[in-house]
């Protein structure tokens, strides 16, 4: 029973089967041979487990340098799912926390990056603003929509876009009497 136990056994978890065999066996004869070797035969299958799961670890350290945190929860959250023994449960609940808590600096690092790109387009956005380059200058404010600058782009392009229709009139009025004149020297 036992070697059949062994056989069928995928590697993942140790069937409890095997585990009853192996306890009746040493009931049988403790410290005789065949408890041994029946001790050796459940100990190959813990190690083989124990070895599915270090695997599986391994594949969620790759996972995480890769910065693919969801990927390695469901890895993570498949194995805790398995009927694993309470040290090996212990070293998963462990590994998910550290996955957990790596992708919580990361999103924390993104919007550290994301808010200074912010507000460097805000500075680029006012330099420009500031040259008098209106078009370039609301294209820019224009990223800055739905962020926490949303309330003073929305400003700026206001201002931007009234500024650049008062240069057009003046330009307008500058070329009409530009014009009069020279008819008027005709």
């Amino acid at each position: 029973k036992l070697l059949r136990e062994y056989f069928f056994f995928n590697g993942r978890q140790i069937p409890q089967e095997m585990k009853r065999v192996v306890a009746q066996i040493e009931k049988r004869v403790p410290g005789g041979v065949i408890a041994n070797r029946a001790r050796q035969i459940l100990w190959l299958a813990e190690e083989e487990a124990g070895s599915w799961v270090g695997k599986q670890l391994v594949v969620v350290d790759g996972l995480v340098e890769e910065k693919e945190y969801a990927k390695a929860l469901d890895i993570l959250d498949e194995l805790l799912a398995e009927k694993l023994t309470v040290e090996v449960r212990k070293i998963v609940q462990t590994s998910r926390g550290n996955v957990k808590e790596a992708q919580q600096e990361e999103f924390e690092t993104q919007q550290v990056l994301q808010k200074q790109a912010r507000s460097i387009q805000w500075s680029k956005a006012s330099d420009m603003f500031n040259r008098r380059e209106y078009d370039a200058a609301v294209d820019t404010f224009s990223l800055l929509l739905d962020t926490e600058y949303d309330a003073r782009a929305r400003a700026k392009i206001s201002e931007a876009v009234n500024l650049a229709a008062n240069d057009f009139r003046r330009q307008a009025a500058a070329l009409f009497v530009k014009a009069r004149k020279a008819r008027n020297e005709e």
